[in-house]
């Protein structure tokens, strides 16, 4: 019997049983099972409320629904107050394309961008024009932004709206028949309603011309309201040839701050080392033409190509 005992221990059916005897009397395996099976119930709980904790943190994405490819690669994020926070330069490609998403909203650049081969539709292309409550440049740069053709060349085209600052643009290319860097029109339909103030803008190494207004910060306004305070303009070349009648008489308006203007107010702004290639008498270091404002530049210096602050005849201005 005992023989056959010790030969039934190998037998797969009597090994099963015993350890299903085993585990049944001993009640600590039990425990040991449970206390397991918790401690990894606990561990995944864990997980999953980490993970629900960080899509909570995560900024809010705006619709994949509608998206181009090119679109569905920018991380378009929303920081906590609600603007749009642009990282990459298809981000910007991307505001500029869409901005009937964005109308009346705010905007801050995160990174300096480099727009190199980038094809960029200004913001607020149309002539309807568009509201921005505020681009914050945050101190960081744009660089080898181009716009050669079309109406509007800028990087924001035809603005009602706008509060840009802390905002460097670098070696752009810009050509049209509104010319600038920052902004290529704005007009006075909405004056006394909406804020316009471009502050702590620099243009620095950049080419702006060809077109009827050019300025380095703001191509045409008809805004009796529109601030430009502490923007600077240097080493850059601005051109005017602008004629309307074959050559006979040159009528391009052309700035180093702004390019024709019926108003507003420049103060503290600066324009050196730059080399200015126009023709014609409405040109300007400052404004090209001017039918009202007030204007008051720090500094005006280094400059080839004109000797003059102002082009045509300021009417009801006044330079401090």
């Amino acid at each position: 019997l005992r023989a056959s005992a010790l030969e039934g221990d190998d037998s797969p059916t009597l090994g099963r049983r015993r350890r299903a005897s085993f585990r049944h009397r001993n009640p600590s395996e039990g425990n040991f099972e449970r206390s397991r099976n918790a401690e990894q119930n606990f561990g995944r709980l864990h997980r999953q409320t980490d993970r629900a904790n960080r899509e909570r943190r995560r900024p809010r994405l705006l619709p994949r629904r509608g998206r181009s490819e090119r679109v569905r690669a920018c991380r378009q994020y929303f920081d906590e107050n609600g603007n749009y926070i642009i990282y990459y330069a298809v981000d910007i490609a991307f505001v500029g394309e869409n901005l009937d998403r964005f109308n009346g909203s705010s905007f801050v650049l995160a990174n300096d961008i480099d727009m190199t081969g980038i094809t960029y539709t200004p913001v607020g292309q149309t002539t309807v024009g568009q509201n921005l409550l505020e681009f914050d440049g945050n101190g960081k740069k744009i660089t080898n932004l181009s716009i050669t053709s079309g109406e509007h060349a800028a990087l924001f085209g035809k603005m009602f709206h706008f509060n840009i600052h802390d905002l460097t643009i670098e070696r752009a290319k810009m050509s049209g028949t509104y010319a600038a860097t920052i902004l290529a029109e704005t007009d006075n339909s909405s004056d006394g309603s909406y804020t316009k103030k471009i502050e702590k803008c620099n243009v620095v190494d950049c080419e702006i011309g060809s077109g009827k207004y050019v300025g380095s910060i703001v191509a045409y306004s008809s805004s009796n309201t529109i601030v430009v305070n502490k923007c600077s303009v240097s080493e850059s070349y601005i051109v005017s040839k602008y004629s309307e009648d074959s050559g006979a008489t040159y009528k391009g308006h052309c700035g180093g701050i702004i390019g024709g203007c019926y108003g507003g107010t420049i103060t503290e702004c600066s324009v050196t080392n730059n080399t200015f290639d126009v023709l014609g008498d409405r040109t300007g270091l400052v404004v090209g033409s001017a039918w009202g404002g007030t204007f008051s530049v720090t500094t005006v210096n280094g400059n080839t190509g004109l000797d003059r602050n102002c082009g045509l005849t300021v009417a009801n201005g006044t330079w401090n």
